[in-house]
């Protein structure tokens, strides 16, 4: 049954992220399970806590959204306590401390950087009302936000949901009562869906479903330990292997896709949506095709989505010099350039290109003032330039001869 049960939970879609084709969030599940078995074990025997301290601090810091478990590290903690064992209590918090600062030394370079990073949380949960952000598409408790996340969960895993219910339902009526480990599952359930619901993707769930696939691993962890541990052993297996079944065909057939560039690449095209989607995602996503298009050297097809992400976000300073580039540099097209190199210094950019491409515009219309304060501008920034200081030599000698 255990073994059978691990297959279960492998079947997931969460196994994906083990394909290399997503960010590296595996570490964090792995974390995840060394937190959520360290602590079993711990209210099993009331022994090891050290291990349960220790694990968590690695989870925490490898991905900061698992602050979220911090109600299930407090139960563990209020257990640990009324054990009195307090050496060891003591002793495992000193550790965890340490190994904390330890790992914040390493990794950053003064202790208020790790602060800013930590907790900087601007715009990382959805609103209750009003959507005055382009990073917002829904509000939280809106009919699109709701279908997003069921969507999610049936990707997932997609028995999630229903078994949950039976489960819960079949607990209640046969009055088995919360006990220590009961009340540790139902925190980590409940703190990690919690969190996943206020939770706002930059991409996009749709997109962003490997960092939101973190928060469903206790669940379905703790859905299949409730199956097999139905009465009816035999039962419980063949439950198991029915949502084996059907779980690898799902996943398998989306780890398919996304192991075919041509099939990967339709799929993702057809990702940007106006409604479950804010205006920010569906621009992250232009950037990304406009960036792949222009390595393919299609450079029409990369115009276009920095036009759609213009669209999105039309105060974007860095797609305009993007956008001015692709008409100055390929096209030579220099009055559409000179319309998106404008909308650049309109939106603030400082970048030694623009000021320069600008300047070489202006110096063919015969606009020398203007082009002499660009170059000079440019020159400021990126002194050693030969074009431009040629460029500024044209624009002297003329003025001379004037």
């Amino acid at each position: 049954a255990a073994v059978i049960a691990l297959i279960c939970f492998l079947s997931a879609a969460t196994s994906q992220l083990y394909f290399g084709y997503v960010e590296n969030y595996s570490p964090v599940i792995f974390f995840v399970l060394l937190f959520l078995f360290s602590s079993i074990r711990f209210l099993r025997t009331k022994e090891y806590f050290i291990s349960v301290i220790l694990s968590y601090v690695l989870l925490f810091f490898s991905h900061y959204s698992m602050i979220c478990l911090f109600p299930s590290l407090l139960f563990l903690l209020f257990t640990m306590v009324r054990s009195k064992k307090n050496i060891e209590f003591i002793l495992s918090m000193i550790l965890g401390v340490i190994m904390l600062v330890i790992l914040i030394k390493i990794t950053y370079p003064q202790f208020s950087i790790f602060l800013e990073r930590f907790l900087n949380s601007s715009n990382h949960f959805l609103p209750l009302a009003g959507l005055n952000d382009i990073s917002f598409s829904y509000t939280l408790f809106s009919f699109h936000h709701i279908i997003d996340v069921l969507n999610h969960y049936l990707f997932v895993f997609p028995f999630l949901i229903l078994l949950g219910i039976l489960l819960f339902i079949r607990r209640w009526r046969l009055k088995q009562w919360p006990d220590q480990m009961m009340i540790f599952f139902f925190l980590t359930v409940l703190s990690t869906l919690i969190f996943g619901f206020l939770a706002k993707s930059d991409l996009g769930i749709s997109r962003d479903w490997d960092l939101f696939s973190l928060f469903l691993v206790p669940s379905i962890l703790v859905v299949i330990i409730g199956v097999v541990k139905m009465e009816r052993l035999e039962n419980s297996k063949h439950i198991l292997i029915i949502i084996i079944l059907t779980t690898f065909t799902h996943t398998g057939t989306w780890i398919y896709v996304n192991s075919d560039k041509e099939k990967s690449f339709e799929y993702f095209n057809s990702l940007p949506n106006d409604v479950l989607w804010s205006k920010k995602s569906n621009a992250n996503a232009h950037d990304d095709l406009a960036v792949y298009f222009e390595k393919q050297q299609n450079y029409e097809r990369s115009l276009f989505h920095y036009q759609q992400f213009i669209k999105s976000d039309p105060t974007n300073s860095r797609i305009w010099q993007n956008i001015a580039g692709t008409y100055f540099y390929v096209f030579k097209d220099s009055v559409n350039a000179q319309k998106a190199y404008e909308k650049c210094l309109e939106y603030g950019r400082e970048n030694w290109a623009v000021f320069a491409n600008l300047g070489e515009i202006y110096l063919k219309q015969n606009r020398y003032d203007s082009a002499l304060v660009l170059l000079d501008r440019s020159l400021n920034l990126n002194p050693t330039n030969e074009s431009v200081k040629n460029n500024k030599a044209l624009i002297i000698a003329h003025m001379k001869r004037k």
